[in-house]
């Protein structure tokens, strides 16, 4: 069962504890700098070219829904099958179980590193662009009281490390906020400079073309005319993102971009979470992909008040 690998890694990473845990992070660090071993990779860009993906949004310290996303979509078979998880960003912040998620994630790359991929996003944040709010630090100050400055500083060095969007050769791109309203040719985001990975994490799509800056007070939001123009300008068909709180998914743009929200509850308050499972041997059409949910009322039944196992 799909659980009981889950239920595994939870119990494992309890014992990450202030002794264990520079050690384990210098492990992920070794394992991000020789990524190309595992994962096609130039630069800021993963490149996957075929095989089933099942992909989530924002997470956001919400173990419990993830848990039972994970189950309901039987990740472990996926990946054990030769498919990929491909997570877009924002692990933690503004939840109770925010560091239980990252060294689930973490582990479950390390424990299947051609086919865990873990984006960036805007809360795992450049040490210039901090979000608000910014509460990882607090609880890392909570758990590791003596040495919580040393090891949110490697977090940031993590962070540094992880790509920002995946291409695949059925014609999706995968990023956690948006396009940019700026750079047009996909090849740039390879070396992304800093206004480059400010819109890569904090852009979002809008109704009306063109773009404008963002209410977030950082990136912008585009129009459908910029998604359409990148979409043929560079051969692709489709984007996958999360950064926004929707009621677990979203088409904008006519279908052509697809938002994920893969948690539940405060302060989002959506009532349902939804991962996207996608095939990635043909050109993507319309209806390839598959949306999978699950509801608070189902994970308050299961689990009764949330908890990370």
């Amino acid at each position: 069962m799909a659980m009981d690998l889950i239920s595994k890694i939870l119990r494992s990473i309890r014992s990450i504890d202030e002794s264990r845990i520079e050690s384990f992070l210098n492990d992920y660090m070794d394992y991000l700098d020789n990524m190309d071993k595992y994962i096609s990779r130039d630069g800021a860009a993963v490149y996957l070219d075929d095989g089933d993906a099942l992909v989530f949004g924002d997470i956001h310290g919400d173990i419990a829904t993830l848990s039972l996303l994970l189950d309901k979509a039987n990740a472990p078979k996926l990946i054990e099958g030769g498919g990929k998880l491909i997570f877009l960003g924002d692990y933690i912040d503004r939840g109770e179980y925010q560091i239980e998620t990252i060294l689930f994630l973490i582990t479950l790359q390390l424990m299947y590193k051609d086919r865990v991929i873990l984006l960036r996003g805007n809360h795992e944040p450049p040490q210039w662009l901090l979000p608000y709010p910014h509460d990882f630090p607090i609880y890392l100050r909570s758990r590791y009281p003596s040495r919580w400055r040393e090891i949110y500083k490697m977090f940031l060095d993590i962070f540094d490390k992880l790509p920002l969007l995946c291409l695949t050769k059925s014609g999706v791109v995968m990023l956690h906020g948006g396009i940019s309203v700026k750079h047009k040719d996909i090849n740039s985001y390879k070396t992304p400079d800093r206004s480059l990975i400010t819109e890569i994490l904090w852009n979002d799509p809008m109704a009306e073309d063109g773009y404008r800056p963002s209410y977030r007070g950082a990136g912008y939001l585009f129009g459908p005319d910029i998604t359409t123009e990148f979409l043929r300008q560079n051969d692709l068909r489709l984007i996958i993102r999360g950064h926004e709180p929707t009621n677990g998914y979203e088409y904008r743009h006519s279908g052509r971009i697809i938002t994920l929200f893969s948690r539940t509850g405060p302060p989002y308050m959506n009532r349902r979470a939804s991962a996207l499972r996608i095939n990635l041997y043909k050109p993507y059409s319309p209806g390839d992909e598959q949306i999978i949910s699950i509801s608070e009322d189902e994970i308050r039944d299961i689990l009764g008040p949330k908890s990370p196992e």
